[in-house]
């Protein structure tokens, strides 16, 4: 299984810690409430192992975002809450 934890609420900057459990194509990215890709934090094969993305939220309204983590056979979405 495929982990994704983030520290939540968070303010303005935060880490992203995911598990990838098969090598392949990995996309972590974030969305805001209404669908809308805020940003992609990673976009690329990636082996089996533990990872970290930083996502910069500094220019960014407060508010609920989701994460998305993407690979070939694994989807897994949290929800991140920004509290400037």
């Amino acid at each position: 299984m495929e982990v994704l934890l983030c520290q939540n609420p968070f303010n303005a900057q935060t880490s992203i810690s995911y598990s990838v459990i098969e090598t392949g194509r990995t996309k972590l990215s974030v969305l805001d409430v209404l669908g809308r890709e805020v940003t992609v934090l990673v976009d690329a094969t990636q082996s089996t192992g533990q990872y970290n993305a930083f996502f910069d939220a500094s220019k960014l309204p407060s508010g609920v975002y989701v994460c998305i983590l993407q690979s070939a056979t694994q989807l897994r979405m949290i929800e991140m809450k920004l509290v400037k």
